[in-house]
């Protein structure tokens, strides 16, 4: 069990399952995965939705993931103008 609560244990154990279910192999090791949820947000910290996220990572062949972020746009007194980034 990891400093976020997380039973990486049963966490691979529901992995492994779903690989037995599918007849697919492991395209990855867990390792990914457990550096992927560490940068991960909140929503994110729990077994369920690593599952999910593991199951695309460690299925998929050619995965593509997206992330979203907030870039440092220019502002003037307190209001972003949009004419640039920092």
């Amino acid at each position: 069990m990891s400093n976020n609560g997380i039973n990486w244990k049963r966490v691979k154990s529901a992995l492994f399952q779903a690989q037995r279910q599918s007849e697919v192999e492991l395209e990855n090791d867990f390792d990914c995965l457990e550096k992927l949820i560490e940068i991960c947000g909140e929503a994110s910290q729990n077994r369920k939705m690593i599952i999910k996220i593991g199951k695309k990572l460690l299925f998929t062949e050619n995965l593509t993931v997206v992330a979203p972020c907030c870039p440092d746009y220019t502002h003037e007194n307190g209001s972003y103008t949009f004419h640039g980034l920092n």
